[in-house]
């Protein structure tokens, strides 16, 4: 499965992706959740609550709705 954005499988994180991923998983570790990458994309999960996302836009709009600050 190829991702129009990146060309390659998502939730792959390039290496110019990384910091970006990192400091997406602190936000996310800050607000209690836990941010995973799976081999389909991104999954945001706090307790029994879990939510898959595609990509890391789609995991930063989720942060923002969920904290009320921009990611």
């Amino acid at each position: 499965m190829e991702s129009t954005s990146h060309g390659h499988e998502p939730g792959l994180v390039t290496p110019d992706e990384k910091k970006r991923l990192a400091t997406l998983k602190a936000k996310a570790a800050l607000a209690g959740h836990q941010l995973l990458e799976t081999q389909g994309g991104f999954m945001i999960r706090r307790w029994c609550y879990s939510k898959h996302c595609d990509d890391l836009a789609s995991v930063e709009a989720l942060l923002e709705r969920m904290t009320g600050r921009p990611a």
